[in-house]
């Protein structure tokens, strides 16, 4: 299955799961009903008209084709994208051995209000966007000749939907999942550990984990769905395995359950049968691992669950989840405790966009992130304000990363729409239900979110449905603590933080009351949900820089703040934030020696469309990012990975292309060394080292003022007097010529995946040329397709979608779809003033 990279999760035998992804069919706009339902031809008006359908693979999002315009905007604020209706439809055939089957359809997630159809029979309507959905087809199939006839129809018309982007259509997987009779119930199915950790105060951490023993509690489900409905049989041979089948129905369920650990080895196993009765039965067994490997961020380790149901001779169900143990805790004092060992949590809020690709799931992208986060040091993942695609949580769990997974945003949006009166109206508690069962297998998961409260923290309805939403969660997971993200930190004032009904109290921002949260809600435990709000274009920068932080707007009263020879871009000097936030750095230090508060969440980890914009259209990306749309680095990237990341770091910016005349101030982010020294054109400008109060240092970085003289401005680390690391920048001459990098770490060869080609502007010693952006026009030869462009400007006019766009400050990138998973393309690049210059990629080498 996509995501899981190092485990054959899901069912194994028995129960087929089918990738569902290809050969549909799609058309944006209002519809004849008869064109869609129809297969093949029309009554009286001969052929389906085609011409406005076109064929597309799953997963898709519309909105992202379209164009940005300012028409756009107040629909859906920031990105500039249409939304509108769209339809989905797509035929296929079944064998006549799959009529003893029960026959479902899951989708992964459709944004938003989908309704479904089988041969002309609705399935049924789901209004929420990112929660999956599962119909049953069975009854309604054909397993002859006759095509099967699927078709979504999603409106995503009644905007705002989001604070962000959230693409329009069926932009996650889809399966086709086939079952026998008697399968595992894999969404009621689950288990937990209790773990003995005998040594868990040992003064010396690795001792802690010894001899740590885990009880898995297995609550095991088996539905016996009995036979599908199926139509007379006459075939002889038909007769005689529908007949084979029915009696099979009657044998006893045998049961094993094994736990593989991740070379593959067994370490537990039980086995037992039961007689098998109509509907659900329960399967409650008890499990010893013992010599534990525990998972954690440094180490995701993981083991396998294997459940096996035989009826006789017969294997009818097996089953596989990813198991992973680790001892998790939330103290008054000491903050996160993770397998006895006190761990800040480094984390970073995701939205659900890939740039280019808008909220179309892919592998490939995803993964691309989290390798980033990962080299950065980052070890947690808030999934704001969205249920989380699941395959991010199967890379979380074998990558080592800790998710708080949350669903909702903010929360007035789902008072406006519930009965005060009848908690059974509120249909909210379903789709968390949803969640909690789909995502409680996952070890990554260490934390339930309810997501922002907007305010109703302090509200009598807001404690309400945080006491219905926490009583739902308690009956399905009983292992994890429970948060929210609160605005108001004032006890006065936050009725749900005096509540006692949340484990760990999260906030958002407000930094400066931080050290009175101990006093006011003595014995709690806290977490930063939400950190930062920085702003930054990467490579921007300008000569004269404010002493202090700059709030764009400058209050939050204001729309907009001034564009006025900014070209809609933000200083990449982290000195700019949004009226409601902070810079990176001083997020950072706000949490970094405060042990009673769990570690934090950084808004946001990549930019992304739409959002609450320092400045108006074009502007329709936002500037929160520590990695710009396109993947690309800002220089903040190198603060975190500085604070975070276990290896040492040196990083210096600006460029190097001024004007004389001109003082700049030059950055340098390390760690792991005493001092750094700077150097222009071989000539030392001084050492420093972070907090030695010179003027422009911080605690974070330190800073130098020189006079602009072309040449080489070079950066050493040095420890104890040995060199560490070394960087330069250098002054760049005139664009001469493009230089490609190729990035296929990410492509396994399988259908969908992703090739990642950088393109620099450099002069003709390969020096980065920022200030002379050119457009490029695209076009590959050979087995694959363009799937996007982006150049990480968040006012960029040009389509994502297209074949031409310009660098921004001498950087751009394309997202490759290579068809086949060996062979060889070739990219074409025609840049302006430029000649023509092809770049060969063997695919899969």
């Amino acid at each position: 299955m996509s995501g899981c990279t190092s485990h054959d999760f899901g069912h194994s035998i028995g129960t087929e799961k089918i990738s569902f992804n290809q050969r549909w069919t799609f058309h944006r706009g209002q519809l004849d009903s008869t064109q869609v339902f129809i297969s093949g031809q029309l009554p009286m008006n001969g052929l389906i008209d085609t011409s406005r359908w076109y064929n597309i693979m799953l997963p898709h999002d519309w909105s992202i084709y379209g164009k940005f315009s300012r028409q756009n905007l107040e629909k859906n604020g920031g990105h500039a994208l249409p939304v509108g209706i769209g339809w989905y439809r797509k035929t296929f055939n079944l064998p006549s051995s799959d009529r003893y089957k029960h026959i479902f359809i899951e989708f992964e997630g459709i944004y938003r209000n989908s309704t479904v159809w089988i041969n002309g029979h609705r399935l049924g309507n789901q209004p929420a966007g990112d929660i999956g959905v599962t119909y049953d087809l069975s009854k309604y199939l054909h397993f002859d000749d006759r095509s099967n006839v699927l078709v979504v129809r999603v409106d995503n018309r009644s905007q705002p939907a989001a604070d962000w982007y959230t693409g329009s259509g069926i932009n996650r997987n889809v399966w086709l999942i086939k079952k026998m009779p008697i399968t595992v119930d894999e969404v009621e199915s689950n288990y937990a550990a209790s773990i003995l950790m005998p040594h868990r105060n040992d003064s010396v951490p690795s001792n802690r984990i010894g001899d740590a023993t885990a009880v898995l509690n297995q609550d095991l489900v088996i539905d016996n769905m009995g036979m599908p409905p199926i139509e007379e049989v006459t075939d002889k041979y038909e007769k005689k395995e529908l007949e084979s089948q029915q009696q099979r129905l009657g044998l006893r369920i045998q049961i094993k359950t094994t736990i593989y650990d991740a070379n593959n080895f067994q370490v537990a196993q039980k086995t037992g049968s039961v007689k098998p009765t109509r509907g659900r039965q329960h399967v409650k067994w008890q499990l010893k691992v013992r010599d534990l490997k525990l998972w954690s961020p440094d180490e995701p380790y993981l083991y396998t669950w294997e459940v096996e149901l035989r009826q006789g001779s017969h294997v009818i169900d097996r089953i596989r989840k990813p198991l992973g143990f680790r001892d998790i805790q939330f103290d008054s004092s000491k903050g996160f405790i993770l397998n006895g060992v006190p761990t800040a949590v480094k984390g970073v809020c995701m939205t659900g966009d890939w740039g280019p690709l808008g909220t179309a799931y892919n592998y490939s992208a995803m993964t691309r992130q989290l390798k980033m986060l990962k080299d950065m040091g980052c070890n947690a993942i808030r999934t704001i304000h969205q249920t989380p695609a699941p395959e991010l949580l199967s890379l979380c769990d074998s990558m080592g990363f800790l998710v708080m997974d949350e669903t909702f945003d903010n929360w007035k949006a789902l008072a406006a729409t519930i009965s005060k009166d009848s908690i059974e109206t509120w249909s909210f508690l379903g789709q968390l239900s949803d969640l909690i069962k789909r995502d409680r297998y996952h070890p990554s998961v260490f934390i339930w979110s309810l997501g922002n409260t907007g305010n109703l923290e302090n509200d009598t309805l807001g404690v309400k449905m945080a006491a219905a939403m926490i009583r739902v969660i308690r009956s399905l997971d009983s292992t994890r603590m429970i948060t929210a993200a609160m605005n108001n930190m004032m006890p006065e004032e936050n009725k749900l933080a005096r509540s006692g009904l949340l484990d760990v109290l999260g906030f958002n921002y407000h930094s400066r009351l931080y050290d009175s949260l101990p006093r006011f809600y003595p014995g709690q435990s806290f977490i930063a949900t939400e950190v930062a709000g920085a702003l930054e274009s990467r490579g921007s920068y300008t000569a004269l820089i404010p002493d202090s932080t700059m709030y764009l707007p400058a209050s939050a009263n204001e729309s907009y703040a001034d564009t006025t020879g900014t070209n809609w871009a933000v200083s990449a000097y982290d000195l700019y934030a949004a009226p409601w936030g902070e810079t990176h750095e001083q997020a950072l230090l706000d949490v970094k020696n405060r042990d009673f508060i769990a570690g934090s969440f950084v808004w946001t980890a990549f930019d992304y469309m739409g959002g609450h914009l320092p400045y108006p259209f074009p502007a329709r990306s936002a500037y929160s990012g520590i990695v710009d749309m396109a993947g690309l680095h800002k220089d903040v990237y190198f603060m975190y990975q500085s604070e975070w990341a276990a290896k040492p770091v040196l990083h210096v910016f600006p460029e190097w292309n001024w004007n004389a005349g001109d003082t700049i101030s030059v950055w340098a982010y390390y760690s792991q060394a005493d001092s750094v020294e700077l150097l222009l054109n071989g000539v030392s400008l001084g050492k420093r080292s972070k907090g030695d109060g010179k003027p422009g240092d911080s605690p974070l970085h330190v800073c130098w003022r020189v006079p602009y003289k072309a040449g080489k401005l070079e950066v050493v680390s040095k420890k104890e007097g040995q060199t560490v690391l070394t960087e330069e920048v250098k002054t760049a001459g005139g664009a001469t010529r493009l230089a490609v990098s190729v990035d296929q770490a990410f492509f396994r060869g399988i259908t969908g995946d992703l090739i990642f080609v950088t393109i620099r502007l450099t002069d003709e010693n390969g020096v980065l040329v920022t200030s002379d952006d050119r457009e490029i026009e695209f076009s590959i030869k050979g087995p694959a397709s363009l799937v996007g462009l982006s150049n990480g400007y968040q006012a960029g006019s040009r389509s994502l979608k297209g074949h031409i766009m310009g660098t921004w400050k001498g950087k751009l990138v394309a997202f490759i779809e290579p068809k086949v998973n060996k062979g060889h393309i070739e990219l074409d690049m025609q840049a302006a003033g430029m000649e023509e210059q092809r770049a060969s990629i063997l695919v899969g080498e």
